[in-house]
């Protein structure tokens, strides 16, 4: 289980360092549009950040904010494949509704000794 999270934590990574990048081909000049598109690689890039957070040190407010950003992430992308349809978007719905999935099943388990 915490490979399958960590490949989906990076995998998301990954997929806001691509849309970052694919800013620069998209758009030819700094605009408000490029700088909206650029920005919405931070959301995924941070919600990337949190879930590693909740990979390393589990409690019980971190496990909330990440079932919660990433089911947020996952009605926004929803949304999105609803009105664009485009591949892309259709993978980032079904790395999201994974990510969603483990993040809500996974448990870290710690041993203590007494």
């Amino acid at each position: 289980m915490k490979l399958l999270y960590t490949s989906l934590i990076s995998a998301f990574f990954l997929l806001g360092l691509g849309h970052m990048g694919f800013t620069f081909s998209k758009f030819d000049k700094i605009e408000p549009n490029a700088l909206w598109f650029f920005s919405a690689s931070f959301g995924v890039i941070f919600c990337a950040f949190l879930n590693f957070v909740n990979l390393k040190e589990q409690t019980g407010l971190v496990r909330l904010l990440v079932i919660s950003t990433n089911m947020l992430q996952l009605l926004f992308y929803f949304v999105l494949v609803a009105n664009i349809h485009k591949p892309t978007i259709i993978v980032a719905v079904v790395l999201s509704f994974l990510l969603v999935v483990v993040s809500i099943l996974y448990r870290q388990r710690t041993i203590s000794i007494q």
